[in-house]
């Protein structure tokens, strides 16, 4: 793993916040944990059994089931366990219950990193086929955990690739440095993508903050593609990919079908310079970049994990106090470590989780100062009903699925919900909203799954 530099006082929310000097290598994990089923529609079965030694770049899975994808081997190692794991993924839609948060997962142990990175710079003379042939075992999930290479094939010719460089509030040390210090890789991305794909123009999201450095994004991209860039308001969740495209194409979407399906294509800018990885076979043992914060000292740390990292470990590493050990479920813990992001953070019940692409920030945040949810606090306001983007009835849905009356919520709408978070973010009581409906869409598929 790479060393890098932060400059001091880079912004990190709404206040600059002092950052790292210089982050040291450091060893590699103890373990990897590596799922091999990436969305509720993905039955893959492994392809490894306990006590193989893998190297990097083997397939772990075969993919079996709807929007399956092969999953590969960041490192070389040795198959310590086939099992179920928890993983955050299926955590935050169930409302934080461990056990239905579990995937078939490879566990690897006695890492080795790679001596050379099986790179090669010859994939922009390449034909689509090839590239296409690159990119689809790779599978880089995108919203709602599509592979891009599905996403590449509903497109709509030509389409919209929209990229959102606001979708992170806090850990904004994160972004601000893929901007400043990756923007050529950026722009590869952007060129593979349209080799793979038509486009007739790209989008750019960014905060009025981010404005200059947005502006130097966007004149790289107008050498491959038309640019326009969209500024969004600070901390208002506009940044949910339904809203951004709802904004592209002048018309709310269908929130059942993929957005590629209707004609854009969502990515985050971290998930974009991935892009540029694969094609150019730079893909096996890349780390990402993971913020982790104390919210009364204001101190970030900015560390490079490999996907699959457990994030005790992580959390070891930035912060060797002892109760970060013990699981903010267990009750004996004052402190909450949530992960996630802005008005999609939860707390973080099995700190045996792996890291998954997409997770950018871990903050270790004091139980005690967060509100408590209580269910007489709605007073019908109507502000949940007036902002929700698909004219939903919040409070009503909500109801609903406490009382378990699923039919009667799917009914009302369920399963239109977007899970933007907005009526979480405008509720005066400060109720979870946002996931009391994620948890009932859940309950719903599981439901339907059972029959």
């Amino acid at each position: 793993m790479a060393s890098f530099r932060l400059r001091k006082g880079i912004q990190v929310g709404e206040r600059p916040v002092p950052c790292e000097d210089s982050i040291p290598p450091g060893e590699l994990p103890p373990c990897l944990i590596l799922p091999v089923q990436g969305s509720s529609y993905d039955q893959s079965r492994a392809l490894v059994a306990p006590g193989e030694t893998v190297a990097a770049g083997q397939a772990l899975s075969e993919p079996r089931g709807t929007l399956a994808r092969v999953r590969l081997s960041p490192l070389k190692g040795r198959v310590a366990e086939v099992c179920l794991h928890p993983v955050l993924r299926a955590g935050l839609e169930d409302g934080g219950t461990p056990s239905r948060c579990r995937v078939l997962s490879v566990i690897l142990e006695d890492l080795e990193s790679p001596r050379q990175s099986p790179a090669s710079l010859a994939w922009r003379e390449a034909p689509v086929e090839e590239l296409m042939a690159r990119l689809e075992p790779m599978g880089l999930e995108g919203q709602g955990g599509l592979p891009l290479d599905y996403e590449l094939a509903v497109l709509r010719d030509p389409g919209v690739l929209l990229l959102n460089a606001a979708e992170l509030q806090r850990g904004q040390a994160v972004l601000d440095w893929l901007l400043n210090n990756r923007l050529p890789e950026l722009e590869a991305g952007v060129e593979a993508l349209a080799q793979c794909s038509g486009f007739r123009e790209v989008v750019l999201t960014h905060l009025p903050r981010q404005k200059n450095v947005a502006g130097r994004f966007m004149a790289l991209i107008e050498k491959v593609l038309p640019v326009k860039g969209i500024p969004l308001k600070e901390g208002y969740p506009a940044a949910h990919p339904m809203l951004l495209a709802a904004r592209v194409l002048g018309r709310f979407p269908d929130p059942l079908r993929p957005l590629a399906a209707q004609g854009v294509l969502v990515m985050h800018l971290d998930r974009l310079s991935r892009v540029q990885q694969r094609v150019s076979r730079r893909e096996y043992g890349a780390a990402q970049p993971v913020t982790v914060m104390r919210s009364e000292d204001d101190r970030a740390r900015l560390f490079w994990a490999l996907p699959g990292t457990p994030l005790n470990w992580l959390l070891k590493r930035a912060d060797e106090r002892q109760d970060l050990e013990v699981s903010a479920a267990s009750g004996r813990n004052p402190r909450l470590v949530l992960a996630g992001g802005a008005l999609d953070g939860a707390p973080l019940v099995e700190q045996e989780a792996p890291l998954l692409e997409g997770l950018r920030l871990l903050l270790d945040y004091p139980a005690a100062s967060l509100p408590a949810h209580r269910e007489d606090a709605c007073i019908s306001c109507g502000l949940c009903l007036d902002g929700c983007p698909v004219r939903l009835n919040p409070p009503n849905l909500v109801h609903l699925v406490q009382d378990r009356r699923l039919e009667e919520a799917q009914a009302c709408g369920l399963e239109t919900c977007i899970d933007c978070g907005i009526c979480t973010w405008l509720c005066p009581g400060r109720l979870n909203l946002g996931h009391v409906l994620r948890k009932g869409q859940f309950m719903l598929r599981e439901a339907r799954d059972a029959c």
